[in-house]
């Protein structure tokens, strides 16, 4: 097995050089960010359960990129573009609320957020905004040159972040 098979199989913590940590790392805020594929299905089951460990809160976020535009004055079918995003957001805050088996909701009292706005950028804003201690989120395996055209949510949380950031593939 070679370091990139392994890394798809076990979830990585990424450090950044500015956090410095003694001992035993507490984490009582934690963000998980969900786009609904299987590997950040996979970030939540382990965000939910550090949050129970160590009885953290745990804010599940969900970014809905602006990928039409921002015109508000064109139509989609029948839904203008603000009746559209409204739909988008009702539908996303539904599924963050369903990804949370109810036995969790006892323990984890999860809060589901939905925003509009590059992906990275409102992760990171939610990290600073919150004090987040721990992101804990789902990675896609993407080719090199996506990365060199489009850039990485992924990476630029973990260059940015300020704190650790645990990362997962899907299986």
């Amino acid at each position: 097995m070679n370091c990139v098979d392994s890394a798809h199989r076990f979830p990585v913590l990424t450090i950044p050089p500015p956090v410095r940590q003694t001992g035993s790392p507490e984490y009582k805020t934690i963000l998980c960010p969900l786009e609904f594929s299987e590997a950040s299905r996979r970030a939540l089951d382990y965000a939910l359960a550090l949050a129970k460990a160590a009885d953290a809160r745990l804010i599940l976020l969900h970014v809905i990129e602006n990928v039409l535009g921002d015109t508000g004055a064109e139509t989609l079918g029948h839904l203008s573009m603000d009746e559209y995003y409204r739909h988008l957001d009702r539908d996303a805050l539904t599924q963050l609320k369903a990804a949370v088996p109810d036995e969790a909701r006892v323990w984890a009292r999860p809060e589901e957020r939905v925003v509009r706005g590059r992906a990275s950028r409102e992760i990171l804003k939610i990290v600073a905004d919150e004090g987040v201690e721990l992101v804990v989120m789902g990675v896609h395996g993407r080719t090199a040159l996506d990365r060199l055209m489009f850039g990485s949510t992924t990476h630029r949380v973990i260059r940015e972040a300020g704190c650790p950031v645990l990362t997962l593939h899907g299986e």
